[in-house]
């Protein structure tokens, strides 16, 4: 019998290759905003109207956000779209989008497969491992 190991869509051969795909996980959670919000700045207001500047900000930006202006915000990994935002607010839905990014993702899961013998794109579950790397902070 041969197994696979899928974490996130992706399927690894071995399930140390899934770990280390768990623990980088970890770091982009921690580092990488980008993956679960989106953060534009705007500027005007409601009584003239938004004014919606077309530039992503980067990850640096997102974890070092300019308390001065004003922003936009959106979930990548769902339907929110939110403004206006002040930094501190901002702040707070970038951990609220991440949470819903880690959970819809299933961060903390590895799925061990059995291949098919005879076809190895078929396959079937044999059970979950859970990722020894620590992401249960970032799970409701």
């Amino acid at each position: 019998m041969a197994y696979a190991y899928i974490y996130k869509g992706v399927t690894y051969t071995t399930e140390a290759e899934a770990q280390d795909a768990a623990a980088q996980e970890k770091v982009l959670l921690e580092n990488n905003p980008n993956n679960w919000i989106g953060v534009k700045e705007i500027t005007s207001s409601d009584e003239t109207g938004w004014v919606i500047h077309p530039t992503l900000l980067t990850d640096e930006q997102i974890n070092n956000i300019d308390s001065t202006k004003t922003y936009l915000a959106y979930s990548v990994a769902g339907n929110d779209n939110v403004f206006p935002l002040t930094a501190a607010e901002v702040s707070e839905k970038s951990l609220e989008f991440r949470t819903h990014y880690a959970y819809n993702s299933n961060v903390n899961t590895i799925l061990k497969i059995e291949l098919d013998a005879d076809d190895a794109s078929r396959w079937k579950p044999v059970s979950t491992i859970t990722a020894t790397a620590d992401l249960s902070s970032y799970l409701p």
